[in-house]
């Protein structure tokens, strides 16, 4: 790359109203159109985002609130949890709000965390028919399968045991997407070739903090561009793991990059 470089900075709190939709899809308008016009390159150096999207959502997001049952005798039924940010104990308490007041005849479920294993045991009990399915992801399907550790659709019974661990770790990591800045930068699993600057690692953000992504190499995280390229208005999107769009609230989104030129 050229050894003529700047330091640009993007921050949502500098968006172009009319060009954003919100803090996680915005538009800036960088002030230097004598550089930012010939970019030859990008190395990204720091970005900020934050941990404010619940473990368990409805709104946004990849959804994960809803479970099916169906109770011996019933049809299959959806049960869902309002969204927030749960402990297993508060996830427990309004799961089993939700599934005794779809059950009917009277049953009830008690669901326990075994103190060695961990797993979530759902009981089934009173009434005439209390045997009830629970229904995985993909026979579901189940969105909050995964979050209460459940992986293969149970029998009609009156006590199941998860296969797994509960998961409520939220997500583990927030994605910055820019077309301008980092075009087919990133080939996913799933979608193939994706505008993805950045990820931001959230395995040690606590909720309501913020993630950090801070270059320890800078070399690594370069991207040059095959022709100069114009970055003049540059729209970043705050993502998951998915692809859907996050809107962070009035919480800021930050990038530091370097530019070549």
């Amino acid at each position: 790359m050229s050894t003529s470089s700047k330091l640009v900075r993007i921050n949502s709190n500098d968006k172009v109203l009319s060009q954003s939709v919100n803090n996680g899809d915005f538009t800036v308008n960088l002030q230097d159109p004598s550089t930012t016009q010939v970019v030859k390159g990008i190395t990204i150096l720091q970005a900020y985002a934050p941990n404010v999207f619940y473990n368990v959502r409805s709104s946004q997001g990849e959804i994960n609130n809803v479970l099916y049952i169906e109770q011996k005798g019933g049809a299959k039924t959806a049960v869902s949890i309002a969204e927030g940010q749960y402990t297993t104990t508060t996830m427990i308490a309004a799961l089993k709000t939700a599934i005794d007041a779809k059950l009917a005849g009277g049953s009830v479920v008690a669901i326990a965390q075994d103190t060695l294993t961990q797993k979530l045991t759902f009981t089934f009990s009173t009434g005439a028919s209390p045997e009830t399915v629970l229904y995985d992801a993909v026979d579901g399907p189940s969105t909050l399968a995964n979050v209460i550790g459940l992986s293969t659709t149970t029998a009609e019974q009156l006590v199941s045991v998860m296969d797994y661990l509960p998961d409520l770790g939220g997500y583990k990591a927030l994605y910055i997407h820019s077309k301008q800045l980092a075009d087919g930068n990133l080939i996913d699993g799933n979608s193939g070739s994706v505008s993805t600057l950045v990820a931001i690692p959230l395995n040690t953000t606590a909720f309501g903090a913020v993630g950090v992504f801070d270059a320890q190499d800078a070399t690594s995280y370069s991207i040059e561009y095959p022709a100069p390229r114009n970055i003049t208005h540059v729209n970043l999107v705050l993502r998951d793991s998915k692809g859907n769009r996050l809107d962070p609230g009035t919480s800021e989104i930050e990038i530091l990059i370097k530019i070549y030129y």
